[in-house]
């Protein structure tokens, strides 16, 4: 989690959420909220914070949930939109841009309270309308996620009514909150397991006007990629027209089924058989770690009809065991004429980074070019 994620709760971002409570509750006891809603907050990283938040606020508004629901809502700061603020262009962050009132990430613990306490069938109806008016200011895309687990034909539908929502962030919060994996929110198997159930949610937003939107449609589709592959083309190819927006959704939301390969997927955007001669060399044979490597590829087609090429590479890594793991890297499209010959270049660099560990040894790089091994060379690394 980056640092200024976790930075955006703090005792001060704690306080004035506690003072703008407490203008609307005059009885809230600001002090002990701050003390428990800040206690070791440096201590904590990004989730913790916001869940510790979360618990004082339960322990110190209103019993009764309906009460606590309409300090709340009006503890709120006006909507995005009728700030004219957009909300994924300022990136969550916007309390600048607003007067007194709840915003920003200082959102997404008062919507895990909505979580927290009304996941009943008493209160549904009113938690809906409380994450509604939320995600305006910020998100409701985690604090919805409990609900699809509890409620799931129930919160399916709310989702569904969204997706005709005039407010965009309403409309994205129904593909968004229902992704099968989304990043830090808890898990929905069986959203995972049967895509056609969000299908009718998906369907009716992959023309959104606001391009916010339709990215969340997109990543929502290509979350299936993995377990339905398959059900993805289908979708992208009952979906497939030569709209600018719609062919930008389409490959973003097919994008993993594109890098691993997927014949049908590559085929579907015009990527087919590979009628070329492929020669690939490396600049070096020995890398030091933090030094770089060319890969270099020369392709002579020998086709009489133009090709549309999708060239990707693939890293193989050495790993502790002795065996190699693929990472695969996007490198371009290119149209290749008719006895066309290219060469290209690709600076490829080998640097410590947090996500990996190398190990010395050896490696290899792999070419493919419409889903297709076209090359294959090894390189030694030293560590």
């Amino acid at each position: 989690m980056p640092k200024s994620f976790k930075q955006q709760y703090n005792h001060q971002s704690i306080r004035a959420l506690g003072k703008t409570i407490s203008t609307n509750y005059p009885d809230f006891p600001l002090d002990n909220f701050v003390h428990e809603a800040s206690h070791k907050i440096e201590s904590l990283e990004f989730k913790a914070r916001s869940q510790q938040i979360t618990q004082a606020l339960v322990n110190h508004l209103p019993h009764d949930f309906a009460d606590a629901i309409a300090t709340l809502m009006a503890s709120l700061a006006p909507d995005f939109d009728a700030l004219g603020v957009d909300a994924a262009q300022a990136g969550w962050t916007i309390q600048d841009f607003t007067p007194q009132g709840i915003s920003g990430w200082m959102i997404m613990p008062c919507a895990d309270f909505v979580a927290h306490r009304g996941r009943t069938d008493e209160y549904f109806e009113l938690s809906m309308t409380a994450l509604e008016a939320m995600t305006s200011r910020f998100s409701s895309e985690f604090a919805i996620r409990p609900f699809l687990r509890t409620f799931p034909k129930r919160t399916l539908e709310q989702c569904l009514h969204w997706t005709k929502h005039p407010n965009q962030h309403v409309r994205r919060l129904a593909s968004e909150g229902t992704r099968p994996v989304l990043p830090w929110g808890i898990k929905l198997p069986e959203l995972g397991a049967d895509p056609k159930l969000s299908l009718p949610i998906l369907d009716a937003l992959k023309d959104d006007p606001s391009d916010y939107v339709r990215k969340s449609v997109a990543n929502h589709l290509n979350d299936h990629c993995k377990l339905h592959p398959d059900w993805v083309c289908a979708t992208a190819t009952s979906w497939w027209q030569l709209d600018k927006a719609r062919q930008r959704l389409l490959k973003h939301g097919c994008r993993t089924l594109l890098k691993q390969g997927h014949i049908q997927t590559l085929a579907l955007f015009g990527f087919g058989g590979v009628q070329a001669n492929v020669q690939l060399s490396l600049s070096r044979k020995t890398v030091i770690m933090g030094e770089s490597l060319d890969i270099n590829l020369s392709i002579q087609s020998h086709s009489t009809e133009p090709q549309l090429l999708m060239i990707d590479y693939i890293v193989w890594h050495q790993k502790a065991n002795g065996t190699k793991s693929p990472k695969v890297f996007k490198w371009k499209e290119i149209l290749l004429t008719a006895d066309q010959a290219v060469e290209i270049v690709k600076t490829h660099n080998i640097k410590p980074i947090t996500t990996r560990k190398y190990y010395s040894g050896q490696h290899s790089i792999e070419i493919q070019i419409n889903g297709r091994v076209c090359g294959w060379a090894d390189f030694m690394l030293q560590c």
